[in-house]
């Protein structure tokens, strides 16, 4: 099945209607009230707002024929005049053509403006920092660590570490002038929450970067930016499969707003040009 081309999301989901189960009707009837709020949603949260499984959020989308949540949320997205569509190649007939796809209409859903705000905010909390602390757990670990090594080149003193107990570390020897920027796709890492508390009670402000805007890190953090939930492209196959891609582009987004607010002096050059002195 293929959405009707001729169809906003809306009216497709009107025209599909009684073809779903009952919970997946609770979700089209949440879609159908409130499109706008949907746009800023992960998978998760309308899940959860719907009361019903994320895996039933996926299934509706394709019983009116979607390839996947984020591709019913991008054509939505054009419907609502924020953004252009994506012609998405099939995934068993173009299995590479879909993940390339897929990422972009993950990425484009990032771009509202309220996470616009949240990137610019978090710019500006870095900037006003002395010291940035950066944690991650599990495969999301390599992500801080190329955040904090991004962040001291420009000038910002920052540490991260694969070791929880060095980040714990760097905690205890930081301060009320300091931050600690917390990475986690799901937001209920037991580790990173645990880190996050101990920051607050030597008083570093937290920035977020997570999937879940709703999550118990989520609301622990003085600043939150959505980084888009689960990837469910590989929801068929296994668990822990989900990209950082989000995680990425946001960073890139953040450091990008950094650099204008950084002036002459706080650019140095040091550390490039040694490190070109290396290269061959």
């Amino acid at each position: 099945m293929t959405p009707d081309d001729d169809k906003a999301v809306i009216a497709t989901l009107r025209s599909k209607y009684d073809e779903l189960h009952s919970a997946e009707k609770r979700a089209a009837d949440y879609i159908i009230s409130d499109p706008s709020s949907v746009m800023e949603m992960s998978v998760a949260q309308l899940a959860s707002k719907c009361s019903v499984s994320d895996a039933t959020i996926v299934r509706m989308c394709q019983h009116v024929g979607y390839e996947g949540y984020y591709q019913m949320r991008l054509y939505m997205s054009k419907d609502l005049g924020r953004a252009g569509s994506i012609d998405f190649a099939s995934v068993s007939n173009d299995p590479v053509g879909y993940a390339f796809d897929y990422d972009l209409a993950y990425l484009k859903s990032l771009t509202v403006d309220k996470n616009k705000a949240a990137i610019v905010e978090a710019a500006r909390l870095i900037r006003s920092s002395n010291n940035v602390v950066v944690t991650a757990a599990g495969n999301t670990i390599p992500v801080a660590l190329d955040l904090s090594f991004r962040l001291n080149r420009f000038s910002v003193k920052s540490f991260a570490s694969a070791i929880e107990e060095q980040c714990v570390n760097y905690v205890s020897n930081s301060g009320k002038d300091d931050l600690l920027v917390a990475i986690s796709k799901s937001g209920m890492t037991v580790r990173i929450l645990q880190i996050i508390d101990y920051a607050k009670k030597h008083g570093l402000k937290v920035l977020a970067i997570t999937g879940d805007e709703d999550s118990s890190m989520a609301r622990q953090a003085d600043c939150v930016v959505n980084s888009g939930g689960s990837n469910t492209v590989f929801s068929n196959i296994q668990n822990g499969l989900e990209t950082h891609i989000g995680e990425h582009l946001v960073i890139d987004a953040l450091l990008i707003v950094l650099d204008g607010l950084q002036t002459d002096q706080d650019r140095k050059e040091e550390a490039e040009f040694e490190i070109a002195s290396w290269k061959v």
